[in-house]
């Protein structure tokens, strides 16, 4: 393993003492818990971080200077700056103070339900423990009897005067599920251009030198109707198409590149087995490193059967309508061009 200080580390990527502050004034109890800090103990890309590219049959970064690598940092890193970045877009559309924290907490507890090596682990530690990742995130809202206090939001957005069952409904893939301004975040929540994907294709790219745009440039191109919906400005939407584009290379060239499946299965078969019968509470405990010397002691894993959080995913920009995105257009049409299905053949 290579210690994250030995790698380079993006200031770009950094949020600003500003944002942390506001951040702080608006969800400082969930920032707090140790649900949510235990996030910076876990890798944002899991078993395909740069900190673990010494491991055996590794298949990214072999060609590249050690030097030239940047850190993908931790899933609190990833939390902090999609809380800093949805934030900045509220506040741009001018959404109440009330709805600014909604989307803040959105922003830090989406990843909260993160198992260590992200979704290496989700993968295998969702199957031991019959758990899957959208049932612990709810049960660490809402609270549960089968989850350790420890682990558990809810006191901390009660403090805040968060609804925990509003909160979910961010979550909720239905249509109506919202209304007034909450229901603009959700549009933004679950269209292609959420910012937990913007700012982590941009932490990617800058891991497999693609050049994802940055997510600042995504601040402006939202805007609000009278109807309360999200409209994206005609002019921003070529960045979007940049955006879905650089993506689809990040998937094909390395997430989902052959060799990367087949090596990030193997080890989430191996952990699967190491660790079968684990406790739900142990298995969130668990430390990356340790989760690594433990498999690497009987040598490399070799089953390379597919197991992964989800099968792999094509990302593609849908050439015959793209002219739906002329004039101002509903946030929602962005879903009829940028597409993503299910691989058939890997």
């Amino acid at each position: 393993m290579i210690s994250v200080s030995d790698l380079k580390q993006s200031s770009e990527l950094y949020v600003t003492d500003d944002q942390r502050h506001e951040i702080n004034d608006l969800a400082l109890p969930v920032l707090n818990s140790n649900a949510f800090n235990r996030l910076n103990n876990i890798t944002f890309l899991g078993i395909l971080s740069p900190r673990f590219m010494r491991i055996p049959n590794f298949p990214i970064y072999n060609k590249r200077s050690h030097d030239s690598i940047i850190s993908d940092g931790t899933r609190a890193d990833h939390s902090m700056a999609v809380a800093a970045l949805i934030l900045d877009i509220v506040k741009g559309l001018n959404l109440s103070h009330e709805t600014q924290k909604y989307a803040v907490v959105w922003g830090l507890i989406h990843d909260l339900a993160t198992w260590p090596l992200s979704h290496t682990g989700e993968s295998s530690f969702s199957t031991i423990t019959g758990v899957d990742s959208r049932t612990l995130r709810k049960w660490m809202i809402i609270g549960s009897n089968k989850l350790d206090i420890q682990f558990s939001i809810t006191k901390a957005i009660q403090q805040i005067g968060i609804d925990a069952e509003i909160l979910l409904k961010l979550y909720d893939k239905s249509k109506n599920a919202l209304g007034g301004e909450l229901r603009i975040i959700w549009q933004i929540i679950n269209s292609p251009i959420t910012p937990d994907s913007l700012e982590g294709m941009r932490r990617s790219g800058l891991v497999f030198e693609i050049d994802v745009p940055k997510p600042e440039k995504f601040r402006e191109s939202i805007l609000k109707n009278l109807y309360e919906s999200a409209v994206i400005e005609k002019t921003k939407s070529k960045v979007m198409l940049t955006f879905w584009r650089n993506k689809a290379k990040i998937y094909n060239q390395f997430i989902n590149n052959p060799k990367t499946i087949k090596f990030e299965s193997s080890w989430s078969n191996v952990i699967t087995s190491n660790y079968n019968g684990i406790t739900l509470t142990d298995s969130l405990e668990l430390p990356e490193v340790e989760i690594i010397d433990t498999v690497l002691k009987n040598g490399p894993p070799n089953d390379t059967s597919l197991k992964r959080y989800k099968q792999p995913l094509e990302y593609k920009v849908e050439p015959m309508r793209k002219r739906i995105l002329s004039d101002d257009f509903p946030l929602e049409n962005l879903n009829n061009v940028l597409t993503k299905s299910k691989k058939i053949a890997l």
